[in-house]
């Protein structure tokens, strides 16, 4: 699925619904931010890949924008990247 946003191209790609249990107003700010960064930072697009397996589920956060310069102190290599991963346990299926 794609979609535009302020001329930046989001590309979002997910094989199925993923559930996790998660705070939903947590995870849903944590999203916000990280998509708003994105998509302001981003010279042209954005990508989204939400990937689900039974031990965990991943939401990747990639855009094309300049990252952090590599001389920031603290900054792991991979935010030099444009990034971003949410990493969560799966919903557990015997509540």
């Amino acid at each position: 699925m794609a979609a535009c946003s302020n001329g930046v191209e989001i590309e979002i790609t997910a094989a199925g619904p993923a559930v996790v249990e998660a705070d939903p107003l947590g995870l849903d700010q944590a999203l916000f931010n990280l998509l708003d960064n994105a998509i302001r930072y981003a010279d042209q697009r954005v990508e989204v890949v939400v990937t689900d397996s039974v031990q965990r589920m991943e939401i990747l956060v990639r855009d094309d924008g300049p990252g952090f310069p590599r001389s920031c102190e603290g900054v792991r290599s991979t935010a030099s990247s444009g990034l971003t991963a949410i990493a969560a346990e799966p919903a557990s299926d015997s509540q």
